[in-house]
């Protein structure tokens, strides 16, 4: 059962500062759909040992049998969010707990372009999904420059972490270059994107961003230690920030979690003997930070599950990681549905996604801040001595107050209502409940279907 009702989500509606519109956008097969499920699993909606396999925002017939999105689909979830925990919620009022977050899975394949066009029109933000073994695909470049073109602020989820030890076989220190590399291939996207801008803004035509982008250079790049990336197992739902395991290991160090959060990526390396964290290795005997701390916890978890079946050791390993793990659930026969029911216990893919989501997608206000002047453009006020233009000067007056509404997000009850059309379906007339005519100059009239 869905742990909300219908009018929750309406009056957390009104409450625009509480509310994150969000698509998910990647190549084809990197994981969008399964990842949704963990996020639809977080609200009740399917049982979560059905995330990562149920595909629930594939509705239609023809895209379960195919096993590919086709259609952009729709939900809205709800998210509590605690700020008191959070490192980074300097735009997140205090006083609000839930949140409503709007999302939309998108087609990855190249025929269902327009599918993604539409989402990504309406929507403030969105999360980038990337296969960690295949990296980076044609697809990917295609949805970061048509988020960058639309002013979408965008998350990075690196996916398809298991497969790097369960595939590839790599250990955690070729792990971690294997991340590395993937993490510079998109960033790079990124910086083809900026610098396009920047050319075309000092020749003359101003970019899609212009100026703006010049000031926003820092923010662009995905890093873990901004708490823009995510590194996730969409099928066994399962995920985490470097922020997560800052908090776990914060007490035992003696570390403040804001500072661990960012020693726990780049060229930080730990010495086991001294138990101290230095940015140099001079003797090459130290591990990195990300390896030592996180990629060598879950290699080991992986290994007594998959590999050893070391009943012992995976005991141990559901004591220290402090998991409720039913007595069924730890009985399991299957080793993969053993493995699934510890991680996804120990590291929920929902929270780190949604907490990402409130943290650094803009609200409807920021965003439409941003987006609306590029996206409406007002008509030019009429000559003030032409009083045959009286209409003209009327219509573009309105157009103006339309305009800053949008841009102001306003929602007083005075406001102007605008619908905006994203996208238009086909259908016969007779299945129409009214027949619309729309008086040249003048509003759309509607009209009983005779």
């Amino acid at each position: 059962m869905p742990l909300f009702s219908a009018r929750e989500i309406q009056t957390l509606q009104r409450r625009r500062c509480n509310v994150r519109n969000l698509c998910v956008l990647a190549h084809v097969d990197h994981g969008k759909t399964t990842l949704t499920d963990a996020l639809v699993a977080s609200n009740g909606i399917i049982s979560a040992r059905l995330s990562g396999k149920m595909r629930y925002m594939d509705s239609r017939k023809d895209e379960q049998e195919r096993l590919i999105t086709m259609k952009s689909s729709s939900i809205s979830l709800l998210f509590p969010f605690a700020a008191h925990e959070s490192l980074r919620a300097e735009n997140v009022p205090r006083d609000q707990d839930t949140f409503l977050v709007n999302l939309i899975d998108s087609p990855g394949h190249v025929d269902f372009g327009s599918e993604v066009s539409a989402a990504v029109r309406i929507c403030d933000g969105a999360f980038v999904v990337v296969d960690l073994v295949e990296g980076p695909g044609v697809q990917t470049h295609a949805v970061l420059e048509q988020a960058w073109r639309e002013k979408l602020k965008v998350v990075l989820v690196l996916n398809k972490l298991d497969k790097l030890y369960c595939k590839l076989a790599l250990g955690p220190e070729e792990a971690h270059v294997h991340i590395t590399r993937v993490l510079e291939q998109v960033n790079a996207i990124m910086a083809v994107l900026y610098n396009r801008d920047e050319l075309e803004a000092t020749a003359g035509a101003a970019g899609a961003h212009g100026e703006e982008a010049a000031e926003d250079e820092d923010g662009m790049y995905f890093s873990p230690e901004l708490g823009n990336v995510v590194f996730a197992c969409s099928v066994d739902s399962w995920g985490f920030r470097t922020d997560d395991f800052a908090r776990m290991y914060s007490d035992k160090m003696g570390v403040p979690v804001d500072k661990l959060a960012k020693a726990l990526w780049g060229e930080f390396f730990f010495d086991k003997k001294t138990k101290r964290i230095f940015q140099k290795n001079k003797d090459g005997k130290l591990q990195h930070t990300f390896v030592q701390f996180i990629l060598k916890p879950v290699w080991d978890v992986y290994k007594a599950v998959l590999d050893d079946k070391d009943d012992a050791r995976i005991d141990s390993i559901v004591k220290h990681t402090k998991i409720d793990l039913p007595p069924k659930e730890r009985k399991a026969r299957d080793p993969a549905q053993l493995l699934q029911s510890i991680m996804r216990r120990w590291l929920p893919l929902s929270r780190p996604l949604l907490d990402m989501a409130v943290e650094l997608l803009p609200d409807p206000i920021r965003g439409q801040a941003t987006r609306i002047p590029s996206l409406y453009q007002p008509l030019p006020p009429a000559p003030a001595n032409a009083t045959e233009n009286h209409h003209s000067a009327l219509l573009a007056a309105s157009h103006a107050r339309i305009s800053r509404a949008l841009s102001e997000c306003a929602a007083d009850e005075d406001a102007p209502v605008v619908v905006y059309v994203s996208k238009v379906f086909s259908v016969p007339k007779s299945e129409l409940h009214h027949a619309h005519v729309v008086c040249e100059g003048g509003p759309r009239i509607s009209r009983p279907h005779a």
